[in-house]
């Protein structure tokens, strides 16, 4: 995953509807070619910095 994306941008994106559509709207703005398993496990990564915080 491009490093510049931060997880906290793909955790919006998928909280607004699915896996798939925040890969596509975050492909579609970066021209960034992710995958949707990038996209849950950064998701993830942000809950649980979130729950942490």
């Amino acid at each position: 995953m491009p490093s510049q994306i931060p997880n906290a941008w793909l955790a919006i994106e998928s909280a607004r509807g699915s896996f798939d559509e925040a890969r596509q709207a975050i492909n579609t703005t970066t021209g960034a070619k992710l995958r949707k398993h990038q996209v849950k496990t950064s998701a993830a990564r942000s809950a649980v910095d979130l729950n942490a915080f």
